[in-house]
């Protein structure tokens, strides 16, 4: 399990979870303003 903090807010990952910043941010109840992101589409650049 991971646990990430936004704004001194723990959230906690489990093992095999995949979240993104957003997603992050939404389950601690904070709103990051995004323009073009949807849940269902793939990563578009990788490095």
């Amino acid at each position: 399990m991971a646990t990430v903090y936004i704004n001194d807010v723990e959230i906690e990952i489990a093992d095999g979870e995949r979240l993104n910043g957003i997603q992050a941010a939404a389950r601690a109840g904070f709103e990051i303003p995004h323009y073009c992101w949807h849940p269902g589409l793939s990563v578009v650049a990788r490095s």
